[in-house]
């Protein structure tokens, strides 16, 4: 296997990692903010008129927030009573910025 094709498997290999890390990362905090609004999951993606299997898909890390598009984020925020900026945990923001 040549160097380059190492390098893009190496590449490919920490992108999933760090993909990973955020999902860890978010599905307990999308949790946390559910629970704090009182809410069922069931309740929650009625509020945010989304199908309650994606809260559950959200909240168990098998899919990321930005797979949902910009207007399901809004709805779900709105549905919280947060802002958009607040469902993003702050160890995504400080991963970003590194």
């Amino acid at each position: 296997m040549s160097r380059h094709t190492q390098h893009l498997l190496a590449l490919a290999a920490q992108r999933e990692r760090a993909k990973r890390r955020r999902a860890d990362n978010y599905a307990p905090w999308l949790r946390t903010i559910r629970r704090a609004a009182g809410l069922t999951q069931l309740q929650l993606a009625r509020r945010a008129r989304v199908d309650h299997s994606l809260i559950s898909l959200l909240e168990s890390g098998k899919r990321d927030l930005a797979s949902v598009g910009y207007a399901t984020a809004v709805r779900l925020a709105a549905a919280l009573h947060v802002t958009p900026d607040e469902l993003i945990p702050v160890a995504i923001e400080e991963e970003q910025a590194s």
